[in-house]
């Protein structure tokens, strides 16, 4: 279906998050650089693009998260900025519209990564997906596919200002 085609997309993908430790624990600090990271960098970024490299068939693939929909108490900067995210999805999709460059995003429910077991103690790491019907974390080869499908102009050319959610099983209503 792909082949001999060149894809003209832009995605971002980037993990960083900062968890809460105790509730009472100040969330000021974390947010400008969360913020930073996730929304202004993105924001820039894709306008970059999109401006010198886009042109009509082309599109931008955002990376959302399950948090932007369900919150999380631990994550909250990281859930508000992903949900910044699918709002920036939405609103850059109506103003590339008329360029003919689609802007969509996915987001995953809990992603098994290698960073993980560097940053997460252990007895989460064996919990995560835990919240989710399949009960367990999505690996980084079964979202790949959402990525591919919306970067494809033979099956996703009416598809822009939406938001996949491979995510194991959580009902989303948006």
């Amino acid at each position: 279906m792909l082949k001999g085609r060149r894809l003209r997309t832009r995605t971002k993908l980037s993990r960083y998050y900062m968890e809460l430790r105790h509730r009472e624990q100040k969330t000021q600090l974390p947010f400008p650089l969360m913020l930073g990271l996730k929304r202004t960098a993105n924001r820039l970024l894709t306008k970059l693009f999109a401006s010198r490299h886009m042109k009509e068939g082309s599109c931008i693939i955002n990376t959302a998260s399950l948090a932007a929909y369900q919150g999380n108490q631990n994550l909250l900067d990281y859930s508000s900025t992903k949900g910044a995210i699918v709002a920036f999805t939405r609103s850059l999709s109506q103003q590339l519209i008329s360029r003919g460059i689609r802007v969509n995003a996915v987001a995953p429910g809990p992603v098994w990564t290698p960073l993980q077991p560097a940053s997460t103690p252990a007895e989460k790491i064996a919990q995560l997906g835990s919240e989710v019907p399949l009960d367990r974390a999505d690996e980084p080869y079964e979202i790949a596919p959402s990525y591919v499908f919306l970067a494809s102009n033979d099956c996703a050319s009416y598809i822009t200002g939406q938001v996949v959610h491979p995510n194991g099983g959580s009902i989303v209503n948006a």
